[in-house]
């Protein structure tokens, strides 16, 4: 069935069910090409669904599913004019889709797209068309049988001001662009369908400065100068912020276990309530202004930088947490560590399958507590229970009963003092 010079309509057999998709050809070219979402938007062939407000969409496959099958959104550029960024769902689309970036036209895939994922394209006023791959490279070629790298999932779930590469497209913002009202748009929490695979969700925000969850690496550079995060900002999946400008934490700031954060030289990060789950860190090498801190002082390393914490809140048996007050992180950490009870800790073997032992050795007497909490924080175990103990050592022989293989932070105190030890029990 002919739909113009040189263009047919073929059945995909290899997708998730039978179904069409357009392929335009010419006769003094080899192969052919998949028309995407823009194309198809832009000829109204499909509808794609503009996103503007805070929303949760799902994306079925560009080629078989829904009309509405794909999603757009405008975007203003760096020389204030505007484009438009167009989220479709690629799939075992046929052998011949060709794709390009800027200034790499000749990128192509011979096998078609092997996974499922969101692909990203931005389309200028110019009607160029560029692709922007989630790992910065194109990997299309006859030596990646899957290209993951290209597509937008769980494994790169965010496409965010401060992503690498941004909502945008670009890999970091030019020295001239200043970010106002309006440019904080985000994709955020790209996932697979739970009761469907081959369906993608992704939560559109409209403003990622409110409730900011950091689920990939992220950059805030001299184009946010001065930006004010409000509501519950979040660290988190293993990731890193790094901060390269003033920024003000109107809220709290919740760095998850495993995920850092990076004060630059150039950088002044004030926080009115910061969270640090054991295993966090934060390196500074700028300033870091702390109204409340809820966690260990320690796991704040200074690189050159300078860091003042007005209350640290400690960990306690009773409540999780004390407040105690300090004129500054330099004092806080100088306190703590001129503690009566001169304690040394060994945990081994880390990770560990059957029994995890802890050696404690104390200068004096000193009260025990060992508590045993999960990623979430919840306690799951709590071997010792203020067992008192006279100069010497004392250990723990702890054999988790009923728990899954995960990690898990043993937390001990003695004489007043409380450290944490990440741990990994693989049974």
């Amino acid at each position: 069935q002919e739909i113009g010079p040189n263009g047919h309509i073929a059945v995909d057999r290899d997708g998730p069910g039978v179904g069409y998709h357009v392929m335009a050809a010419r006769e003094n070219r080899g192969g052919s090409q998949t028309l995407a979402a823009f194309e198809r938007d832009n000829w109204g062939w499909i509808d794609c669904l503009t996103l503007a407000r805070d929303t949760t969409v799902e994306i079925k496959d560009l080629y078989t599913g829904a009309s509405s099958n794909c999603v757009k959104l405008r975007l203003r550029d760096e020389d204030t004019s505007f484009s438009r960024l167009y989220l479709s769902n690629h799939q075992h689309v046929g052998p011949f889709d060709t794709l390009r970036t800027e200034g790499c036209y000749g990128v192509r895939s011979d096998h078609g797209l092997m996974t499922t994922g969101l692909l990203a394209s931005r389309v200028s006023n110019y009607r160029t068309v560029a692709i922007i791959p989630a790992d910065n490279r194109i990997d299309l070629g006859l030596t990646s049988a899957t290209y993951d790298g290209d597509m937008f999932g769980p494994q790169s779930p965010q496409l965010t001001p401060w992503t690498t590469p941004s909502i945008q497209g670009y890999l970091r913002h030019s020295d001239r662009h200043v970010l106002t009202d309006g440019d904080f748009v985000a994709i955020d929490n790209i996932r697979y369908h739970e009761a469907d695979p081959s369906v993608m969700v992704l939560d559109f925000r409209s403003d990622f400065r409110h409730n900011s969850t950091f689920r990939s690496d992220s950059r805030i550079g001299p184009e946010s100068s001065g930006v004010t995060l409000s509501g519950e900002a979040v660290v988190t999946n293993g990731s890193q912020l790094e901060t390269a400008t003033d920024i003000n934490v109107a809220g709290s700031l919740t760095v998850r276990t495993g995920s850092s954060v990076f004060v630059g030289s150039q950088s002044t990060l004030a926080i009115s309530d910061l969270h640090m789950e054991p295993g966090a860190t934060i390196v500074v090498k700028g300033v870091l202004e702390i109204q409340d801190l809820f966690g260990d002082p320690d796991d704040i390393r200074t690189a050159g930088g300078a860091v003042s914490i007005s209350h640290v809140h400690e960990l306690t048996q009773a409540t999780g947490f004390a407040e105690a007050d300090y004129p500054g992180g330099d004092t806080a950490r100088a306190d703590l560590e001129d503690a009566d009870t001169d304690i040394s800790l060994n945990v081994y073997p880390n990770p560990f399958s059957t029994t995890l032992f802890v050696d404690i050795t104390t200068e004096s007497s000193a009260t025990i507590d060992v508590h045993v909490f999960d990623v979430l924080g919840r306690l799951v175990a709590q071997p010792v229970r203020g067992e008192s103990t006279s100069a010497g050592s004392f250990q723990l022989a702890w054999n988790p009963r009923g728990l899954s293989r995960a990690t898990y932070f043993v937390r001990i105190t003695a004489g007043g003092r409380t450290k944490v030890v990440p741990v990994t029990y693989a049974p």
